[in-house]
């Protein structure tokens, strides 16, 4: 199956600039970081949604545990930390307008903090 492959963009956190992969697509967000084969490829990605609600993720055909930062209003609200592969359902902790789906490699490299501010 083709997916158009994620783009590339930086995000602010705190006053450290850190490179992500982007999911604009609607292909690239269902797939999020599934089939990457490690930690070192799987990085980060952020999902940006126009509407703050509730969301679902899941890690089902994923190599690797993750960590999901809720977003709000540019803000860090909450995590999900250290999810195993095979997850079906990671709720968000309330609406959000955005996720960053990070590897623990890639969490604990850029010390991803558990709040505070973010921009993209």
């Amino acid at each position: 199956m083709f997916l158009p492959p994620p783009e590339e963009t930086n995000i602010m956190i705190g006053r450290k600039r850190i490179k992500v992969n982007e999911a604009r697509s609607l292909a690239s967000k269902i797939a999020g970081l599934i089939g990457k084969k490690n930690q070192k490829e799987g990085n980060a990605m952020l999902f940006r949604f126009l509407i703050p609600t509730r969301k679902i993720f899941w890690t089902v055909g994923m190599q690797f545990p993750i960590n999901i930062f809720w977003i709000k209003n540019g803000r860090i609200i909450a995590v999900s930390k250290n999810i195993p592969p095979g997850t079906p359902f990671v709720p968000s902790p309330g609406n959000v307008d955005a996720a960053l789906e990070a590897c623990q490699t890639f969490s604990r490299k850029n010390k991803i903090p558990d709040s505070g501010k973010i921009t993209y």
